[in-house]
């Protein structure tokens, strides 16, 4: 992210990785706040953490409006 001169980088389901330990959100943070000035960060995953808001321009909170447990996808808490 630091070396790229502006564009998008799409951490997708980063939040879920962090909280399955399989990286640890302090070197998400520091990325983050290392990243080129023009690049935009997206960071997705369902687990909302203090530490990755806090670096974070924007934050988007969805909920869930339907959900087909036929489909073989149990519900999340």
């Amino acid at each position: 992210m630091a070396s790229v001169e502006g564009g998008l980088v799409i951490l997708d389901e980063i939040t879920r990785a962090v909280d399955h330990g399989l990286i640890d959100a302090a070197e998400v943070v520091r990325a983050v706040r290392a990243r080129h000035p023009k690049t935009s960060v997206i960071m997705t995953g369902k687990i909302g953490l203090q530490e990755l808001e806090e670096v974070a321009d924007t934050v988007t909170v969805f909920t869930r409006s339907k959900h087909d447990p036929k489909i073989g996808k149990p519900l999340a808490p």
